[in-house]
């Protein structure tokens, strides 16, 4: 095993911190750009109200809702709720 300096021990260390941002941002847009589908506001509204809350855990219960109103009944809905749920464990796990 390679002996790193604690230079490159760090460097490695904000790749990794920049990495793993970089991607749950991407997770973040995904989510608002789900919420603003379901709620389908024709402009900017849902995204700025999604996009307002903080919590992870809240913004997954509101597409929760909005999904059940305009998913109701349908195989669809029921997976666009197992993402949600598998988002929440992960999320729990994040944090």
């Amino acid at each position: 095993m390679e002996k790193l300096s604690p230079s490159e021990k760090i460097k490695r260390m904000y790749f990794a911190v920049g990495l793993a941002m970089t991607q749950w941002q991407q997770v973040e847009q995904a989510l608002t750009q789900l919420f603003s589908i379901l709620v389908n506001t024709g402009d900017g509204t849902a995204s700025a109200v999604f996009n307002s809350v903080r919590s992870v855990p809240t913004k997954l219960e509101m597409i929760r809702a909005a999904a059940a109103v305009r998913l109701a009944d349908s195989e669809l809905g029921d997976t666009c709720m197992k993402l949600c749920d598998r988002l929440a464990e992960k999320v729990v796990k994040k944090t």
